[in-house]
């Protein structure tokens, strides 16, 4: 939930950007204001400062991020960096605890082409979430790969990040403790992260983020506790070439009596075979998708392709059915194809995160030594 949101503040009577809330009355106002505002209920919490996230990266030594090109942190109106991020090379880069803080702070990111020419992420704070969610799957392999399956190294690991957050009483490090042993095989890759659908607005003078309600819904039903694997939580539209309307009858059908709802099927232009489109968040529910559509037994369903575009938020999916010619590779457009696999729809495309790592130590600045080489992969 990015800090910017126009909501309901709970208590209070009036709408302000959701981050007033917690300045209001601490994390117990922002719990209530999330629960009146979108429906979720928060058991707990944890709230890290930015000397806390230092001492979480320090526990772990550094972290390893992969930089595709230059990047910085530079807010072009006042002509500097705002947190002093500054990586000049591309590639696989460890991060120490003050230059990751300065990363994950980064507001007014810069990636630099191929011609030398300094790019601002147009995603403003929606961008940040992204590479907060990724450093911190980061962070979690690189405490697995440290040893934090060890009970012992995990008990450390554990004591020394309380020590640099603040939670609530409940939620005491002998409970934490005894959560991961459900997740004793949990591979950080496997973690779905979201960003609520917001579009950019105005409130007098200041800059918002308004909730998109539509897009928004099926996604905020996993957090109301609704299945991961539950139709209800995709947001599903069925595009078809004209001449394959008796074809998009058939899927919308199969679709429907597999427990999705599919908000509109309309003729437009469509590439041949079937698309699974989906946006940065839906991957998951586009291979739910992917594999109704694939035991259907339909010719077509031999041609599926999954395909990342901008455009999609949230677990919006778009199915886009064409004509049975030119089955083998479909053209793309590079204007909006970030991404077009073929695919296994039960989710065979998943990277494999690796192998367990060896176990490492801790000593007394409780920092963890002796750890295995950290792949940015």
């Amino acid at each position: 939930l990015p800090r910017d949101l126009w909501v309901s503040i709970a208590g209070a009577d009036r709408e302000a950007k959701i981050n007033s809330a917690f300045a209001i009355g601490g994390a117990g106002s922002l719990i209530e204001t999330i629960d009146l505002n979108f429906g979720i209920p928060v058991n707990y919490f944890v709230n890290v400062d930015f000397a806390g996230f230092e001492g979480l990266v320090d526990a772990v030594g550094s972290v390893d991020v992969e930089f595709p090109a230059p990047a910085r942190d530079w807010n072009t109106t006042y002509q500097r960096s705002q947190t002093g991020f500054e990586m000049l090379t591309a590639g696989c880069h460890s991060l120490d605890p003050p230059t990751a803080l300065a990363y994950v702070r980064s507001r007014y990111y810069q990636t630099q082409d191929a011609d030398g020419r300094w790019i601002s992420d147009p995603d403003g704070d929606l961008g940040r979430i992204r590479r907060q969610q990724d450093f911190l799957q980061r962070l979690i392999q690189r405490a697995i790969d440290l040893g934090a399956r060890n009970p012992f190294v995990l008990k450390d690991l554990i004591e020394t990040a309380s020590d640099n957050v603040v939670i609530d009483q409940e939620l005491t490090p002998q409970l934490l403790i005894h959560l991961s042993a459900n997740f004793a095989s949990f591979q950080p890759g496997e973690l779905e992260t979201y960003s609520i659908p917001a579009d950019f607005g105005q409130v007098g003078t200041s800059s918002v983020l308004f909730v998109d309600a539509s897009a928004a819904d099926p996604l905020l039903a996993l957090f109301r506790g609704a299945a991961s694997d539950d139709p209800t939580t995709v947001g599903l539209r069925v595009v078809h070439a004209t001449e394959m309307a008796d074809a998009a009858g058939t899927f919308t059908n199969t679709l429907e009596t597999a427990g999705f709802s599919v908000a509109s099927s309309s003729a437009a232009t469509v590439e041949p075979g079937i698309t699974v489109r989906h946006g940065v968040d839906g991957l998951q529910a586009a291979q739910l998708v992917a594999e109704v559509l694939s035991a259907a037994g339909n010719e077509l369903a031999g041609s599926l392709v999954l395909q990342q575009i901008d455009g999609l938020r949230g677990r919006e999916v778009v199915v886009s059915i064409g004509t049975a010619e030119e089955l083998s590779e479909p053209e793309r457009s590079p204007e909006t194809d970030s991404s077009s696999v073929s695919v296994d729809p039960t989710g065979a495309t998943t990277a494999d995160s690796g192998s367990e790592a060896a176990l490492g130590a801790v000593d007394g600045s409780d920092s963890v030594v002796a750890a295995p080489e950290y792949s940015c992969s």
